[in-house]
């Protein structure tokens, strides 16, 4: 189960190497047309904000499986990826995936 769970993250991190969202695109459009969301909506229309969305997940889906491996940086990653699913989930209409994937992440804890 974990592995194929850890497909997921790495695959995703995998779609994500192209050109258009290494400049942004297309987190740019999708935060824009969200500037309502709470406390920070009113950052959606800056540059940085899609850099920050764009590589922040790329990043963490590449390297959530192995963080998720690493006694001292496990529970550091869970929270970041429970912030990063239940960010998602608010932000973008994609079903039940974030849900999932949290409803999954403690197939990485230890087992004793």
């Amino acid at each position: 189960m974990r592995f194929q769970i850890g497909l997921v993250y790495v695959f995703g991190g995998i779609a994500k190497l192209n050109g258009d969202w290494l400049r942004g695109e297309p987190m740019r459009m999708w935060l824009a047309e969200r500037t309502d969301f709470p406390l920070i909506g009113r950052f959606f229309t800056e540059n940085w904000a899609a850099y920050v969305f764009s590589y922040g997940g790329l990043l963490l889906d590449l390297f959530a499986v192995p963080l998720l491996f690493h006694k001292w940086l496990r529970w550091p990653a869970l929270a970041a990826l429970i912030v990063f699913h239940v960010s998602n989930a608010n932000l973008f209409n994609i079903g039940i995936f974030p849900w999932f994937m949290i409803a999954v992440l403690p197939l990485f804890l230890p087992a004793g």
